[in-house]
């Protein structure tokens, strides 16, 4: 299932960082929306519940930030998209606003 396999990849990637900072624990992680995105902040923080049990890891807080369009750039992987629908990093024009498959891990707080 597409939920799952994005849950997976999202406790993925705040494990690596969590270890790459030596950290012992995850305390919250901030992640941007797409404000297309149909996913509600509870039903991302019991997607990620779920992947970090079936992960055999702790499952941490999400703060939920939906204030703009995300894309995938071919460039630069998913970004924030400006009005004219480019890249905000490398202003390739054309890119299409994604929906729930478009989530930033914008930062995170470690313990």
């Amino acid at each position: 299932m597409h939920e799952h396999s994005m849950a997976d990849a999202l406790v993925a990637t705040v494990e690596h960082l969590r270890l790459e900072a030596g950290a012992q624990k995850v305390c919250k992680a901030v992640l941007r929306v797409s404000e297309l995105s149909p996913l509600t902040p509870d039903a991302l923080q019991m997607m990620i519940d779920h992947a970090a049990e079936e992960m055999g890891v702790h499952s941490f807080p999400i703060e939920v930030v939906c204030d703009g369009l995300l894309g995938h750039c071919p460039s630069c992987g998913v970004v924030v998209l400006t009005d004219e629908l480019a890249c905000s990093q490398c202003g390739v024009q054309g890119i299409m606003p994604a929906a729930d498959e478009a989530i930033l891990v914008v930062s995170c707080d470690f313990e």
